[in-house]
């Protein structure tokens, strides 16, 4: 099976899969926010790992729908922190439905991943999965606080930051392959070294993200360049000058994210050019590019035919070749 065909079968089990009932005004929301795309990467992970080890992929379909539905609760509760109005180019779920059924969509969406996780499942996988899932879970709610926090402090260190975003994006991925691995009947210790792939993917994954944002060519990520400079935000790059730069180039940099006086444009360059300048561009693409060597060596590291790793690498590098 192909990554697209593996793709299609679980879209296809989400849609035949999720809950309906009364009252209307509780369901219709969720739908709303399972069908609103996105790469469907996490669920992917799960069941390219689980055909590692089980040529019947399908085993992993329920835990996928439950890392899937995980994934979700997070970003509706996120947009609500955020006070995000829209995501993927529509509004969010508090802002179509109400910030009462933006709690409970999320909330619903939780309560049935649980559900969807140990189905069909032996009740001693079950238990192990259980305490996977719970992990990573608590791990993204430590990610998110910690960002709440950083929004607020001036000073970072990489170390803390790269802590962050391990917890707040790359455990879920990581958990997912480790899950996925395991249904397929895995070792433990094979399902370990897929958690370390996921974590070491995940870490290059954001850091990535945050250097396109930023260096990235608008018309390959399909964002506008700069967003994260006009909400301040303080990526791997800023945190890189905060805790590298000299003095005068951090404070520089934090007066020209602060600005009430340029326009955006003249912004975004004013905070390209300290980021080029004081090295924190190239430093975070090969950072990025060092976590990626290492996510790729612990792929290879797996006693598999490389038939069979083939999928999980290619997906890898397709993620990770975005600059094109």
């Amino acid at each position: 099976m192909t990554i697209e065909q593996i793709r299609k079968t679980f879209d296809s089990f989400l849609e035949e899969h999720l809950a309906f009932g009364q009252p209307e005004g509780l369901y219709e929301p969720l739908h709303y926010l399972m069908k609103q795309g996105g790469k469907r990467l996490r669920p992917l992970l799960l069941l390219l790992a689980t055909g590692l080890y089980d040529d019947r992929f399908e085993r992993g379909l329920h835990a996928a729908l439950a890392v899937e539905l995980f994934h979700n609760f997070t970003l509706a509760h996120d947009d609500i922190m955020d006070e995000a109005a829209t995501r993927r180019g529509k509004p969010t779920i508090y802002k179509k439905y109400g910030l009462p059924s933006g709690i409970l969509t999320g909330d619903l969406a939780l309560i049935y991943a649980y559900e969807q996780l140990v189905m069909g499942l032996p009740a001693s996988l079950a238990i192990r999965l259980m305490a996977i899932f719970n992990g990573f879970a608590v791990d993204v709610c430590r990610g998110q606080q910690l960002d709440m926090e950083f929004e607020m402090r001036e000073h970072i260190r990489m170390e803390e930051y790269l802590q962050m975003i391990a917890w707040k994006t790359a455990v879920l991925p990581a958990g997912a392959l480790q899950i996925g691995a395991l249904i397929g009947g895995a070792s433990e210790e094979e399902a370990a070294i897929l958690h370390r792939f996921g974590l070491q993917l995940g870490l290059a994954f954001q850091l990535q993200d945050d250097w396109l944002d930023t260096f990235g060519d608008e018309q390959k990520t399909g964002k506008r360049k700069g967003g994260d400079i006009l909400q301040q935000k303080k990526t791997a790059l800023v945190v890189y000058v905060l805790e590298h730069g000299s003095p005068e180039q951090a404070r520089h940099l934090l007066e020209a994210l602060k600005s009430d006086e340029l326009q955006d444009a003249e912004k975004i360059a004013a905070v390209q050019g300290f980021l080029e300048v004081s090295g924190a561009k190239a430093a975070i693409d090969e950072l990025q590019r060092k976590y990626t060597r290492e996510a790729l060596a612990q792929l290879a590291s797996l006693n598999l035919p490389e038939a069979r790793l083939q999928p999980l690498k290619m997906l890898a590098e397709e993620l990770m070749g975005r600059k094109g």
